[in-house]
Formats: C-alpha cells, structure tokens, sequence
C-alpha cells in the first residue's frame, strides 16, 4: 500500500470512531443539537428562579463540549449549540449560598425538557436531540424567629393625685432571630389601661429605635437582635386618688 493510501485508510477509521469534529474544524459530523440547562433555588420551601434568587445565593452551572471540550461555565437558559448527536455530555453545578444559618441540603437535575425527573449530580448523558436540563438547589436556613419579651414597672406602687409616676418598660429579644430595620419589633403601652386617670408628660424615651406617642399609646419600633434589649421611659402624672401599681 502506498504512502497515500494509508493515510486515506486511518483519516477513514479515524472519523469512524469520532462521532464528533475536533475544535476548529469545519468539516460536517452529521446531526447536531443544542444544551441548555436552567437553575432553580428551593429555600426553605420556596421556589426561586436563578434570576430571583435572594441576595447572598449564587448558582455556576456548566456544561461539557461541544467537540469534547471541558467542563466550562454556561449561564443559565442560555442553549449552547455544536453538540454532535452521541457526543459525551457532562452537566454540573456548583452552589454559593450565606455563610451562616443555611445549608445545602439537596443538588440534582430534576427536570429533562419539561419532564421531572430526579439525577445526582454531575449527570453524564450523550447528546441526542437538542435538550433542556433544569437543576434544583435545595436549602435549608436555620435563622430562628424572634420574639419580644416585655417587663414593666412603676415608680410609685400607690401613687398620690397630682403625682408624677414613671413608668420603665425593659424589652428583650428572646429569640433566636433577629427584628430587622425591614421587620421591627413593636409594642404600644395603652394609658387607658391604667387603674387610675393621669395624662401622659410628652416625655419618653429609649435607649433605642424610635418611641412615639399616639393618644392614647406609647409605643416603640426598632431592630433588636436576638438576646438585645431595649429600655423605654415615659412619665405620667396622676390626676385621681384611686392608685395602686398598673402592672401588679
């Protein structure tokens, strides 16, 4: 066989076995799909499109090929074309989520072209007709819920008409969450409950938040994280003899 031959002969069984062309090359391997591969985030039950994700979580998915490249970064519902039908395909994701209070609990490729399925990850298949991959996220955050535990006193457990009774609330967060700028803890002090007449002096204060008065409330708002107490004070001043302590 001469020089020539041969190399018609191995070109030959070289595309025989290679079902896919090499990078670069213009030369046709017969039908040819496209990828594409969606994410979703499940936090704590809730469903999140990639592009809705909630601050702190980021999702790189990837995808091998076409032509037998490696694994390489592909934005999500994007289509990647060029595969070869039968070419080795790879999909793969990697999640970013905050540091403290959540955790993964589950990655897998949970939908083939509108069909739910359920694959770990990362999933290898072959190209056939063009496909759509979704990948789903599952997290779990442990951030607890707060709770506003309140304490008053007064001053003067029998307070005498025309006297000045202040009143001390102590506000604690007890829970394991935090109260935000965004979620506030808040408490009113109604003075209509009080057991004896009195008019409010305009004068509370609090060592934090924001304290207001709306006749006939005081009342508080502000963050307060979890185990952070707050200190409230207003004044009234007794204007009927009936008196005892309104918080006994």
């Amino acid at each position: 066989m001469s020089r020539s031959s041969a190399v018609v002969v191995l070109a030959a069984a070289l595309a025989a076995v290679t079902p896919w062309a090499a990078r670069g090359s213009t030369v046709a391997q017969g039908p040819r799909s496209s990828v594409t591969v969606a994410h979703t985030w499940l936090i704590d039950g809730i469903g999140y499109p990639d592009g809705a994700r909630p601050e702190g979580f980021a999702a790189v998915l990837s995808l091998t090929g076409p032509g037998g490249l490696p694994a390489s970064r592909q934005p999500s519902g994007v289509p990647r074309a060029g595969y070869a039908v039968g070419e080795p395909l790879t999909v793969d994701a990697h999640a970013t989520i905050p540091e403290e209070g959540c955790s993964v609990t589950s990655q897998r490729l949970t939908g083939v072209n509108g069909r739910r399925t359920s694959r770990p990850l990362p999933y290898r298949t072959a190209a056939t007709a063009s496909r759509a991959y979704r990948i789903t996220t599952s997290v779990v955050c442990t951030t607890g819920k707060p709770e506003l535990t309140v304490v008053r006193d007064a001053d003067a457990a029998t307070p005498e008409p025309g006297q000045t009774v202040t009143h001390t609330v102590f506000a604690t967060n007890t829970g394991d969450g935090d109260f935000t700028a965004e979620h506030p803890a808040v408490f009113s002090d109604d003075l209509t409950g009080l057991p004896y007449a009195a008019s409010y002096n305009g004068d509370a204060t609090a060592t934090s938040g924001e304290v207001s008065y709306g006749r006939p409330a005081v009342t508080w708002t502000g963050p307060l994280e979890a185990g952070a107490s707050t200190t409230i004070q207003y004044t009234v001043t007794v204007s009927d003899g009936r008196a005892q302590n309104p918080w006994s």
